[in-house]
């Protein structure tokens, strides 16, 4: 069933909450361990039960790259000190719905990209623009956007075979043909992309969700209520 939901932390007894149905990763900022925070964490566990655990690409760095109470960060520092989160997790030909809530006050660089290392054949989330990308850096759907705008924000994106949509704080802003198809060719990263392997700079991450189909904008909505009481 499509509305089925949890509460995203605690016990099963819990009263369901958010949506579970094809939920195939939930990182949480405040909740990295699966029993609840820790600081010096090299693993952000995935808390949708399918062990799709995201690991820190480098050891944390003092005021560069940490664990704040409820969210990852990344400071001010450069691009090339390969600072990011890999998670196991290939949507290769699927329906996809990624929602994410971050703070990206004068950030720079990618938030997340489920691309091979041309940053093609998936989605590229980048600082200006989403863009669904097919076997070229020409051949692409594309929203522009700024993510890097001061205070904390929710979005998704959701990804058929016929269109794109993405949603801000819950409300859908924009919907795109999608002529490129659901290719896919690595494991999606976060904080980051595959092109370069450089990290972005000056972004906090405090909540990633993956789904292996395209929710509707009521289970969006859901989401968000629920989720956006934590932060």
């Amino acid at each position: 069933e499509q509305d089925a939901t949890s509460s995203g932390s605690g016990t099963e007894e819990q009263k369901p909450e958010y949506i579970t149905n094809s939920l195939i990763a939930y990182f949480d900022g405040v909740n990295n361990t699966g029993s609840g925070h820790s600081s010096t964490a090299l693993t952000w566990k995935d808390l949708s039960g399918n062990n799709n655990d995201g690991t820190l690409s480098k050891n944390l760095e003092g005021n560069n790259f940490y664990w704040a109470d409820n969210c990852i960060v990344l400071s001010n520092v450069a691009t090339t000190l390969q600072r990011y989160v890999t998670t196991p997790i290939n949507l290769n030909g699927k329906e996809r719905t990624i929602y994410f809530t971050i703070d990206g006050t004068n950030l720079t660089g990618a938030v997340w990209a489920d691309t091979n290392t041309d940053n093609t054949q998936g989605i590229l989330c980048y600082q200006n623009f989403v863009a669904n990308r097919g076997t070229s850096k020409s051949s692409q759907i594309r929203y522009d956007y700024a993510f890097n705008k001061s205070g904390i924000y929710n979005y998704t994106v959701t990804l058929t075979a016929s269109e794109m949509k993405f949603y801000e704080n819950g409300t859908l802003v924009n919907t795109m043909a999608n002529s490129i198809g659901l290719a896919t060719s690595n494991n999606l990263r976060l904080l980051a992309d595959y092109y370069t392997n450089q990290n972005a700079t000056n972004l906090k991450m405090y909540n990633f969700m993956v789904y292996d189909r395209a929710l509707t904008q009521t289970e969006i909505q859901t989401n968000y209520n629920v989720l956006s009481k934590n932060l």
